[in-house]
């Protein structure tokens, strides 16, 4: 059996060769500008390579802009600021000392009087409260100007101006100027003050710390004096009032000894009851003989009337003793001036008991008052910085950076809050 040879078909010249390339979609034709109203657009070969091409663009364009805006919101003032901080911003040192308000009064065990202490309104917490108001009070700052000069150091021509004083400055903006660069720091749980002052130099920051700390150490000093003298005002004023009633009981019975005329009514009337008696026993005794020698005798008989006029005698001293002691017509008898003569001296009793108490509530007070005595322990020195503290150079470009982005975002934000409620 023969093979038959296959014939090669020819194609058509007509028909189209097979493509190995996948079509891509037909795209509607893009509108020329220059052509002619009415007439059919040519097909656009290659759209979406033009499409990619603005999509870039676009990118490029939100890019510029987003930079544009980084840079004007963000680099500029971080640039201006970071100018200022590193090349113009005057270099400042500050001096740093730690004291406290001690009290000469020590505790030694941890009692209910210790954990009181630790209140705040005790008697220590006010002094170490009020020490610190002292410190940033306008008293202090007209201390420190009469007699450190401190004004003219912060408006010094060598510091740049944004850190110096001003020359015109007001009353307020130079206090303000001053807690900026003067401030203490309370421990409530130690009762410890740190001070910090701040300066151009160093050793006039430490000039100004020391003098702040002779200052509040001559305040406390004065508010210690003032707590013992107003704590012994009391007894003084109880001493003085003691001292002057036994005075004028003193002159009391002075006076009544010269209206008297004796010097101790009490031991008169003791010698004049003692009198009267041996004359009562005497006037006794006669009367005895003169009956016994009537008995006997005749009423003429001289031993009768010897006896007779003894016993009148007698009789007479006894009345008189006896008006002596008690006057019942002109109260000047014994028993009167015995009275307020006891009187006066009760009176004296009184007031010298007293004066001595008084005198006893004085030294009291006094030892008190000593014993609560208060005064400024200072634990560290002003120190002299050897290098500057201030500014944050690093820091405050950073703060810089981070608050002019946070502002940006914000103000971006609103902006296209805005846009979108327009749309809407």
């Amino acid at each position: 059996m023969s093979r038959t040879p296959l014939k090669q078909v020819a194609p058509k010249a007509d028909s189209p060769r097979p493509s190995t390339e996948p079509e891509l979609p037909a795209e509607r034709a893009r509108p020329d500008p220059k052509a002619e109203p009415g007439a059919e657009a040519p097909a656009v070969v290659g759209a979406p390579v033009d499409a990619e091409r603005a999509v870039r663009l676009l990118r490029r364009r939100r890019a510029r802009r987003l930079a544009a805006r980084a840079g004007l919101g963000i680099g500029l003032p971080t640039l201006v600021f970071g100018v200022y901080y590193f090349f113009i911003a005057s270099s400042q040192f500050e001096s740093v000392s730690v004291f406290m308000v001690q009290s000469a009064e020590a505790r030694g065990t941890l009692g209910i009087e210790t954990l009181i202490g630790a209140v705040p309104g005790v008697a220590a917490t006010r002094d170490t409260l009020a020490v610190r108001d002292f410190i940033l009070s306008r008293d202090m700052l007209l201390l420190l100007e009469k007699k450190h000069h401190m004004k003219q150091h912060f408006r010094s021509q060598s510091a740049d101006w944004f850190s110096r004083l001003a020359w015109d400055s007001s009353s307020e903006e130079t206090f303000d100027y001053y807690r900026d660069m003067v401030t203490v720091q309370h421990d409530t749980s130690s009762g410890v003050l740190t001070l910090k002052v701040r300066a151009f130099s160093a050793d006039y920051a430490r000039e100004l710390a020391a003098a702040v700390l002779s200052e509040s150490e001559h305040m406390v000093n004065k508010l210690s004096e003032r707590v013992r003298q107003d704590q012994t005002a009391l007894a003084q004023t109880e001493v003085v009032k003691a001292e002057r009633r036994l005075a004028e009981s003193r002159q009391n019975i002075v006076k009544l000894q010269q209206r008297h005329a004796d010097f101790s009514p009490e031991k008169t009337a003791t010698e004049a009851l003692t009198l009267r008696g041996e004359l009562k026993g005497a006037l006794a005794q006669a009367n005895a003989e003169l009956m016994e020698a009537k008995a006997f005798m005749q009423p003429g008989a001289p031993r009768v009337v010897a006896l007779t006029e003894r016993v009148k005698s007698l009789s007479a001293q006894v009345a008189q003793e006896s008006r002596r002691l008690v006057d019942a017509k002109d109260e000047k008898g014994l028993n009167t001036s015995m009275a307020e003569f006891e009187a006066a001296m009760t009176e004296k009793e009184f007031a010298a008991s007293a004066y001595a108490s008084a005198l006893t509530s004085l030294e009291l007070a006094r030892t008190e008052a000593m014993r609560q005595h208060r005064y400024l322990a200072t634990i560290a020195m002003p120190s002299i910085p050897d290098e500057e503290t201030h500014p944050k150079r690093v820091r405050a470009v950073i703060i810089v950076v981070l608050f002019s982005a946070m502002l940006l975002g914000i103000l971006s934000l609103s902006v296209a809050a805005v846009r979108e409620h327009a749309r809407i």
